[in-house]
């Protein structure tokens, strides 16, 4: 593509490069782009690295040896896996200082592509980043016109039908002269090309957008280059049906052409009724479809009723659609056109009633009209029950746990403790015993006392003289008592 946009006395050179450079093309004057081109295509695939700083180093070598005061490098690398650029910005600095231009293309957006970027800077030329390798050629081809400042290939050619249309229909373009030379222009993947200058150049293109029809004839009608048209005959009838194939024809008014979209699917629909109100049946009726992006399609309208004929067409795509129909023979008969947005995924399609009605029966529920009293007519409550049996067992193991440690543990309780000192404050020596105590222990010791013999000394009530009465006249402690009576029997 650069190649084609030169002219003889330019020149150009191709290298690839990986680990070495290797020179695909070496730099000559493009005298023959078609053999530049064929050398170009006969270039395989390699690898092993991209070395920048070797890349440069070699191409600033070659340029610098060319008699041409207009130098202009174009480099092509991976955004990815650009290596070796530690001497890249003094080469293309050094480069600039000899009025060498470079620009840089980026295949992606990577690690090395701010780098990239920069040499572009230093370098005085432009910066491209190409995620679609499709548009290289483009690019290439807009670089090199912005470099040379030429986007005309002169020379004589014959120009060739590539696509039969109404535009071309009945011109003999075997006949017409040959012509002096064409602008270079890329088509758009949309547009539709006519007529070629080459096996990449496009002549006559058409293109529609919407409502819209636009066309590119790659030369011009008589000036310079198409001067040898002007005494063909086939140059009235082609531009003649260019310029009615752009206007818009006139509608018909005995029909009626609508368009609607459902479910991804557009349906066209016709009715043929004429002015006095009788149905026009039998009609030889044929859609044209434009899509998005450029996409067309032909569809025959059916007849479905009395003077109504209808087609469909797919309509997945978001955009817009022009329908344009015709009868066979005949003159337009109206077009209409649709828009699928890009939301209509978010928007209903209407209300499946047979999918909620099977909703409902198998759940139990009802399907409501309306609205109404749907807060207040409520099903009556469920009731569910819970095991509890999961609480009720830790609580039972909790309190077995605490009836053991209350066994087995002794804790000092006041009251047991008050209870304990009583006692044996009742039992300590010099404390009086209770009245009932100690006459039951009275009466006891006169059971146990032995009767007294003849020769014994009379008896006396009284307490011996060796055991002291109690205090009070009573008894002491039990402890008393039994030392009294021990001592009595010594």
């Amino acid at each position: 593509r650069s190649a084609m946009l030169l002219s003889p006395f330019d020149r150009i050179a191709v290298a690839h490069v990986d680990t070495e450079v290797q020179w695909t093309q070496p730099m000559r004057p493009v005298d023959d782009p078609a053999q530049i081109a064929a050398a170009i295509r006969r270039a395989g695939p390699g690898g092993g690295g991209i070395l920048v700083d070797l890349t440069l180093d070699a191409s600033y070598e070659v340029l610098g040896a060319q008699p041409t005061q207009l130098k202009h490098l174009l480099l092509f690398s991976d955004g990815q896996d650009s290596e070796e650029m530690v001497r890249a910005r003094s080469l293309v600095r050094a480069a600039a200082a000899r009025r060498i231009t470079t620009s840089v293309v980026s295949m992606g957006s990577g690690p090395d592509t701010p780098e990239l970027e920069q040499l572009s800077r230093i370098g005085g030329g432009r910066f491209y980043i190409v995620e679609d390798l499709t548009q290289l050629p483009r690019i290439f081809t807009q670089e090199t016109i912005a470099a040379s400042r030429a986007a005309l290939a002169e020379g004589a050619f014959h120009p060739r039908l590539a696509a039969r249309s109404e535009v071309t229909e009945g011109v003999d373009f075997a006949s017409a002269p040959a012509l002096g030379g064409y602008a270079l222009v890329n088509p758009r993947p949309s547009a539709s090309v006519l007529l070629a200058a080459s096996e990449e150049d496009p002549l006559l293109l058409i293109h529609q957008h919407g409502v819209g029809r636009s066309a590119v004839f790659a030369t011009d009608l008589g000036a310079t280059f198409g001067r040898p048209w002007l005494g063909w005959g086939g140059y009235a009838s082609l531009f003649g049906q260019l310029g009615r194939a752009l206007a818009r024809s006139p509608e018909r008014r005995d029909a009626q052409v609508s368009v609607s979209l459902s479910d991804g699917i557009g349906q066209v629909r016709v009715d043929a009724i004429d002015e006095a109100g009788r149905t026009r049946d039998y009609l030889d009726l044929a859609a044209s479809v434009a899509g998005p992006g450029g996409h067309r399609v032909d569809v025959p309208l059916r007849q479905t009723a009395a003077g109504r004929y209808e087609a469909d067409f797919e309509a997945s795509a978001p955009g817009p659609y022009l329908v344009t129909v015709r009868e066979r023979g005949e003159a337009l008969v109206g077009s209409a056109g649709v828009v699928r947005s890009r939301g209509d995924e978010l928007r209903g399609e209407g209300t499946d009633d047979a999918r909620l009605g099977q909703i409902a029966s198998l759940t139990g529920g009802e399907v409501r009209a309306s609205l109404e009293d749907v807060f207040v007519d409520r099903p009556p409550p469920i009731v569910s029950h819970a095991p509890l049996w999961r609480p009720l067992v830790l609580g039972a193991m909790l309190l077995l746990f605490l009836s053991v440690v209350l066994r087995r543990l002794v804790l000092p309780w006041p009251r047991r403790g008050a209870a304990r000192e009583a006692a044996l404050s009742d039992s300590a020596p010099g404390r009086a015993i209770a009245p009932e105590l100690a006459r039951a222990r009275e009466a006891a010791r006169e059971v146990e006392a032995p009767p007294s013999s003849a020769g014994d000394a009379p008896a006396n009530d009284g307490p011996p003289d060796d055991e002291p009465p109690a205090a009070g006249g009573e008894p002491g402690s039990l402890a008393e008592t039994l030392l009294a009576r021990k001592k009595r029997r010594g």
